[in-house]
This record gives C-alpha cells, sequence and structure tokens, in this order.
C-alpha cells in the first residue's frame, strides 16, 4: 500500500458515499419510471416498509383495509 491505514479508510469511507448515493438514485428512478407507465401508483411505489419488512401497501391489501390504522 502508498497509503497509511487512515487514508486508505477516508478513501474507501468516500467510496462508500457515492456508491450509496448511486444506489438509492438508481433505485428512485425505476420506481419513478415503474410509476410513468402506470405499473405501480405513486403510493404504492414509496410507502415505506414495516418493521416486519412487509411493505404498508401490501397490509392494506391484505387486511383489506379502507384507511390506515392509527401508529
Amino acid at each position: 500500500m502508498h497509503t497509511t491505514p487512515t487514508e486508505h479508510r477516508q478513501r474507501a469511507i468516500m467510496k462508500g458515499h457515492i456508491a450509496v448515493n448511486s444506489v438509492l438514485r438508481d433505485w428512485i428512478k425505476g420506481y419513478v419510471t415503474a410509476v410513468e407507465i402506470a405499473m405501480l401508483s405513486f403510493d404504492g411505489a414509496f410507502l415505506f416498509m414495516l418493521p416486519s419488512g412487509e411493505i404498508v401497501l401490501e397490509r392494506v391489501t391484505q387486511h383489506n383495509l379502507q384507511s390506515l390504522p392509527p401508529p
């Protein structure tokens, strides 16, 4: 290695930040495209995941809820 372990770690962290941003951007672009072609509704694409790993839309559909339960 031509760098110290600390310098190497800092470079790796910077590359990781770039990678995370790229993955997030691609994920969002994919969902926006799915909404644009009417494959998903906007709410269905961007609702958050429950602690159980289930998407809120799945829970609402599965239990035939007319509105979301209180938090």
